[in-house]
């Protein structure tokens, strides 16, 4: 699978990317300050990618989350592919701690 990640997100590092065999697209995961473990937070950006001529292409970035670590971004990142949509809205929505 080849995917052409434009020159203004090579700064980014590669970490997912989740797809349907089925669908001509797929969801491609790139983060900031993943590494850093602690000086910055980790954020997570989700790209849209369609496939053209044998590659997918980055549409347009769908979402990004901002974790307080690393750990916590990586934690996501593994539960994302299985979460509905009321856990996803509901990590959208930036809920106040005090309300949780």
């Amino acid at each position: 699978m080849k995917i052409d990640i434009p020159n203004h997100l090579k700064h980014l590092d590669f970490l997912d990317v989740i797809f349907d065999s089925r669908s001509p697209m797929l969801i491609l995961a790139l983060g900031e300050n993943i590494k850093t473990k602690g000086e910055k937070p980790a954020i997570i950006r989700l790209y849209l990618c369609m496939s053209k001529k044998g590659e997918f292409i980055v549409q347009c970035e769908l979402e990004a989350f901002q974790f307080g670590s690393a750990d916590a971004a990586d934690s996501f990142l593994k539960r994302l592919p299985t979460m509905n949509a009321i856990e996803l809205l509901l990590l959208k929505a930036k809920i106040p701690a005090a309300i949780k």
